[in-house]
Order: structure tokens, then C-alpha cells, then sequence
């Protein structure tokens, strides 16, 4: 039997990042109790308050006093469940590994980064309005506000395109240049995963399985960051919200809507008492 989890588990969480939003819903899905705290947006002020160093969220503190555990990425998060939590069974066999390795650390990750960060058309859809909306006040003019946000973003921004490279191995920087490409390339791995939907009845992308595991969490994280449409409560405006229309992944969108029926992460409503911080 797994060992008993220590308490209390603290998600350190910034609003709408789809890797918190993975840790969330795996740990909401096994119905384990947790807490969450937001960090701050700066890098600075961020590595002060994060519990395992560095800045990349989300981390995970289980325990407290002096020694507690704390794991720092969203793939060792739900393993660390999977090993945790007595049958909580994220990964029942090696292809859930793989499919959520997958889709957290290559291509359908890369292309979030890309239509967020990198494309101009998917940027002004996301992650513009949607800083702007969260740190600028109401009665300054849209297009001040959008210039603001785009200094503030540009080193993010520049570094999601070396990550991007580095996620696909088979591209270079030029290729980010060709939107048409990128676009190809996000819909043929769109279609990969749903090609693991064998039958009309099969409801995760694993059969035989009757909730969802660690490939449905991870694939379901990123899909929210392209076409959104009530995930979580605290959504991003999405970068890729025609992709709906497309009709090579119907299919997909069908097992989506699953998803979001089963799953509706919550940000919000976890406060950790700052004595456990």
C-alpha cells in the first residue's frame, strides 16, 4: 500500500498556466486535498517565495516544518500521485507515460508557446489582452495598454521561441517565421492524439480506461490554452479558438468536451494559510 500523504500539499500557481493547470486537475481528479498560493509575475520576486528555487511553476510542497517534500515539475507532480495516492492510477501503463511526456514536453507544448507567445495574430488574442486586462486600469486606452504589455512580455516572449527549438528538434528558428507550417505541424499532432480515440464509445485516450489518466490530463492542459471555452476559473483568452472549425478533429473536440465536463479546474478558492507557506 502507498505510504499515507502528509499534510497539507500547497500548489505555488500562477493564474491560467497550463502546467498548474495539470497539477490541478490530476489532483482534483483523485479527489486529494490541496491547497494553492499565487507567486508574483516577476522573475525576481518570484524566486524568494518559490520553495525549490528557480521560477518555473507549478511546484509542489507536501508537509511542513523544517523538512517538508517539494517537486518541481508538472510531470514529477503527477507521478509523484501516482506513487502517493493509494490507486490513483495516472499511469497505468507505459503509454500513458508516453502520450503525457508527449504532450507536455514536445510538440503540442511548443505550439501553445508558439500561438501564445511567438505568432502575432494568436498573441493579440491571448496573452496581450488577457495581461492587459489583469494589470492595466479600465480607462487606459487599449492600445497604450498593448504597448506596455509587449515591452513587458518581450524577454518571455524571446525565450519561448529558443524553447520552441528545442521541443522540436526537427526546426529552426526560420520555421517560426512560416505560421502556414507551424500551423500544419499543430494539427497533425492534434490529430496524433486523437488517433488514440480507436472507436466512437472510447471516452479517454487510453481504452479501457474509466477516468482519465495522465495522457488525458497532460493533452487536456494544453488543448485549454488554444480554444479554452469554460476549463477552469481562471482562463486565458485563447490563442487558437477557430481551431473548433477544423474539420479533421472533430473527434477531438468531442472527447474535449468530455473534459470539461469531468475536469473543470479551480485556481481559485484554496488559499494556504501563510503559516504553511
Amino acid at each position: 500500500m502507498p505510504p499515507s500523504i502528509p499534510k497539507p500539499i500547497v500548489i505555488y500557481a500562477i493564474n491560467g498556466s497550463q502546467f498548474v493547470f495539470k497539477a490541478l486537475a490530476a489532483l482534483q481528479s483523485r479527489d486529494v486535498p490541496h491547497y494553492v498560493t499565487f507567486v508574483p509575475l516577476g522573475r525576481e520576486a518570484r524566486e524568494k517565495v518559490l520553495p525549490g528555487g528557480g521560477f518555473l511553476v507549478p511546484q509542489m510542497k507536501v508537509g511542513d516544518g523544517e523538512n517538508p517534500t517539494v517537486v518541481t515539475d508538472s510531470e514529477d507532480i503527477l507521478h509523484w500521485i501516482d506513487d502517493n495516492v493509494e490507486n490513483a492510477g495516472l499511469y497505468p501503463n507505459e503509454k500513458a507515460k508516453e502520450l503525457s511526456e508527449r504532450a507536455s514536453d514536445h510538440t503540442l507544448a511548443a505550439m501553445v508557446w508558439y500561438y501564445n507567445n511567438v505568432d502575432p495574430t494568436g498573441y493579440s488574442k491571448s496573452i496581450q489582452p488577457s495581461i492587459r486586462n489583469a494589470v492595466m486600469p479600465w480607462f487606459v486606452p487599449s492600445f497604450i495598454g498593448n504597448g506596455i504589455v509587449t515591452m513587458l512580455t518581450r524577454s518571455m516572449n524571446a525565450e519561448k521561441r529558443e524553447a520552441i527549438v528545442k521541443a522540436i528538434p526537427d526546426i529552426d528558428v526560420s520555421t517560426l517565421d512560416d505560421e502556414p507550417a507551424m500551423r500544419k505541424r499543430m494539427i497533425a499532432e492534434l490529430v496524433y492524439f486523437q488517433q488514440q480515440l480507436e472507436t466512437p464509445h472510447q471516452k479517454y485516450l487510453l481504452p479501457d480506461t474509466d477516468r482519465p489518466t495522465a495522457a488525458d490530463i497532460s493533452v487536456y492542459a494544453q488543448v485549454a490554452r488554444l480554444l479554452a471555452g469554460g476549463t477552469n476559473d481562471s482562463e486565458v483568452l485563447p490563442c487558437c479558438p477557430e481551431l473548433r472549425d477544423e474539420s479533421a478533429l472533430q473527434r477531438l473536440w468531442e472527447w474535449y468536451d468530455l473534459m470539461k465536463t469531468e475536469c473543470h479546474v479551480e485556481f481559485k478558492g484554496k488559499r494556504a494559510p501563510q503559516s504553511m507557506l
